[in-house]
């Protein structure tokens, strides 16, 4: 009944001219801060420690860009192909009733710049000479020639994904050199940020895996899966998580996981403080990067005028010192919280990011970032 809904749902959002999508966004925005009230005092309380000039105010945009995310995925949703099966996961499958995605037809794929036409074919070459240092100053879709954009252009603009010059130049210069692992978080719409870093490593004939974990509800959980299937991302299963994501990087493919989860055990994390509070970050990440020597790209989106905008906030070299784990992880939460402060309304303050966990926790089926097994 839930999995029915949701596609009906999609089915209707996706009718609708990608303009209406942000009015669609702050509706729904409004209804659960005002209406619903979800977890509406958390947030404003953890923006007050924070320190924000105006968590109410943030918070309002908060709620209206969340909103707005969940229309674009189901204005996209609602638009990819289905055929019956199954979907294939990394490490193992998860039966769909409602069958498998198909890739995103030609038109789905854009170019911001006029120029460049469809979807390059895999093998070509890639996009602009690599930018010096990280060069984190920001490209619009009409000066950046290695802009993508997510869009239906039948209709005006449509859901709009920046992957801009810098970080379009650091991800090939880092894939050339060996292994990557990017660290993202949960900014902007982080579906489809990890779209648009799939989109751009199919020039060097790579493919992005994102270790995610399995949604409470299964119909939620399916209809997330076959839209990342969509767009060309493939997902890593929980369990075995790390073999696998070694696997990955083992073959030259590119591995995501998120580093603003609170982990699974206290045992495997490490306390940094991150926006006025100690938080536990989950030492994974950094663990996988340290056993596959590989350059860690640290992520974050943030919406501006021209839409979606992917950022590298920060280059960590690989090393083969140990200490590189703990480093690692508080550099980059670190660069995660300036990026924070700079865009407050664009992370999920709705998660319970300093929530305290006992060291001996039961682990489940499968940890926040989807390790099941212990990666120390």
């Amino acid at each position: 009944m839930i999995a029915g809904l949701l596609h009906a749902i999609a089915w209707l959002v996706a009718r609708l001219p990608p303009r209406w999508l942000p009015a669609l966004g702050a509706f729904v925005g409004f209804v659960a801060r005002v209406l619903v009230r979800y977890r509406r005092g958390h947030v404003l309380e953890a923006m007050e420690r924070a320190g924000l000039r105006e968590p109410r105010s943030t918070a309002r945009a908060l709620y209206r860009r969340l909103g707005e995310g969940l229309a674009e995925l189901l204005w996209l949703g609602g638009r990819a192909k289905v055929t019956t099966g199954h979907i294939e996961v990394t490490g193992g499958h998860i039966e769909v009733t409602s069958g498998h995605i198909e890739r995103a037809p030609e038109h789905f794929w854009a170019r911001a710049v006029p120029s460049f036409g469809a979807r390059p074919a895999r093998g070509a070459l890639p996009g602009p000479a690599p930018a010096e240092g990280l060069g984190l100053g920001r490209a619009t879709g009409s000066q950046c020639p290695s802009a993508i954009a997510l869009a239906e252009r039948r209709h005006g603009a449509g859901p709009n994904v920046i992957l801009d010059e810098a970080a379009h130049a650091i991800l090939g210069e880092a894939v050339a050199r060996g292994p990557v692992v990017i660290f993202a978080s949960h900014t902007g719409n982080w579906e489809l940020a990890a779209a648009a870093a799939a989109e751009a490593l199919r020039p060097l004939d790579k493919e992005l895996f994102v270790v995610a974990k399995t949604q409470r509800v299964s119909a939620v959980d399916a209809f997330c899966m076959r839209l990342r299937s969509a767009l060309g991302v493939r997902v890593i299963a929980p369990n075995g998580a790390f073999r696998e994501a070694m696997r990955v990087l083992a073959r030259g493919d590119v591995v995501v996981l998120p580093i603003d989860q609170v982990p699974d055990r206290a045992a495997h994390a490490l306390t940094v403080s991150f926006l006025g509070a100690p938080a536990l970050v989950d030492r994974a990440p950094a663990t996988l990067a340290y056993r596959a020597k590989a350059t860690v790209l640290v992520a974050g989106t943030a919406r501006t005028d021209e839409g979606l905008t992917v950022r590298v906030l920060d280059m960590i070299a690989p090393s083969e010192d140990r200490a590189f784990i703990a480093e690692a992880t508080a550099r980059a939460t670190k660069a995660l919280e300036a990026f924070v402060r700079e865009n407050p309304a664009d992370w999920l303050w709705l998660h319970r990011r300093w929530k305290a966990l006992p060291v001996a926790r039961r682990t489940g089926t499968a940890a926040s970032l989807g390790f099941s097994e212990n990666p120390s």
